[in-house]
This record gives structure tokens, sequence and C-alpha cells, in this order.
């Protein structure tokens, strides 16, 4: 004898909240998430400019830059959502991919976190941004 399973689907609204699509406005605020990092775990440190264009041409932006340092960060989300879309799409990567080169020809430090970095492991990151912008390289 087999026994046999039914899955039903969870009613609306009911579903896990990690398991159903978050409306734009239900999207966390990485960047401000940052700002609030940094000002807990680096207050005394200058402030970064956020959206900084860095390439006028382009207009290509970093989420946060110390234009004076040449040091930038860049928040990645939605890497694990199943489509691809924006910045994840192949043409994305690929577009990615160029804006960081060319910021690195240009002597920019591009400090790249997953937007987990912030709620998992907070003080390591932003201590990573402060060594990055105090640590000059060797010449």
């Amino acid at each position: 004898m087999s026994a046999r399973l039914t899955l039903r689907k969870a009613p609306a609204g009911l579903s896990p909240p990690e398991n159903r699509k978050r409306t734009k406005a239900e999207h966390p605020d990485r960047e401000g998430q940052f700002l609030k990092l940094w000002a807990v775990f680096a207050a005394d440190k200058p402030q970064p400019v956020r959206q900084f264009v860095f390439h006028e041409t382009r207009k290509w932006r970093f989420d946060f830059a110390w234009p004076e340092y040449k040091v930038a960060v860049e928040i990645d989300g939605g890497v694990y959502q199943s489509k691809a879309t924006g910045h994840r799409s192949i043409s994305g990567v690929v577009g990615q991919m160029e804006k960081l080169n060319i910021a690195q020809i240009a002597g920019w430090k591009v400090l790249r976190f997953h937007a987990n970095d912030l709620d998992q492991k907070p003080e390591h990151t932003i201590n990573m941004v402060k060594s990055a912008l105090w640590v000059q390289p060797s010449e």
C-alpha cells in the first residue's frame, strides 16, 4: 500500500515571506543601511558620497565613493532571485565588468559587497572599507 500526499498551495498572504515576491516598497534600503552602519562603526571618518558619478561620458556611478581617496563601494543585491534582470542579466554582468575595469584603470579601489554582508557581518564590512581608505598601496 502506498501513501498519497497532496500538496496544497497556501492561501494568498500566508506564504512564507522568504518564498513570496516582494514589492518595490518592501525591498530593503541597502544603501541607507550602509550609511547607518558607517555612522556606527566609522563615526569619526569622512562620510561617503552617495551615487557618485565617476565617468562623465558613460555616467557610471558608484553606490558610495570617497573621491579624495579613490575608494568606492558597490552593494550587490538580488543574487538569489531566480530571474536574472538588470545588473544580473548577461548584459548587466558584462557591463559591470567593463565599469569596474575602467574604474581600476583610472586608479579606483572598488570594494563589492553582497547585501547580506550588511546583515551578517556589518562591522567586518565597514572595517574592510576603512582599511581600503587608509592603507596606502606599496610603491
